[in-house]
């Protein structure tokens, strides 16, 4: 929504991601200028459960940016003791796996001080 007020926003793309996202956008509002504003009017609450993402949301809230209600489930008793435990063990040793190339089955890992 904040394109449609300047268009400037999107002058430097910072990625080859970024360049065709961008493009997309400035086409949406040459055929539709109230496109992003009419959907943002819509949404009526969003959940985040990523530590970053709740950062930034409790930064927008404190700028006054923030235009709907945010729940969130990071801090979960679920999602802090469950997901947060397995989980990011388990994405870990994946991560481990596929950056090395290196087959774990039959080895012995510790996993500590993470997530």
């Amino acid at each position: 929504a904040r394109a449609e007020q300047d268009l400037a926003v999107l002058a430097k793309p910072g990625s080859e991601e970024e360049t065709i996202l961008f493009a997309a956008i400035k086409a949406k509002l040459a055929t539709d200028p109230s496109w992003y504003s009419t959907r943002l009017a819509q949404i009526k609450g969003v959940t985040e459960e990523t530590t970053t993402g709740v950062h930034r949301l409790y930064q927008m809230h404190a700028r006054g940016e923030l235009k709907f209600p945010a729940i969130n489930v990071n801090d979960s008793v679920t999602k802090s003791k469950i997901d947060n435990l397995y989980g990011c063990r388990e994405s870990l040793v994946d991560g481990i796996k596929r950056a090395t190339d290196v087959m774990i089955a039959g080895k012995i890992a510790v996993v500590c001080g993470y997530g």
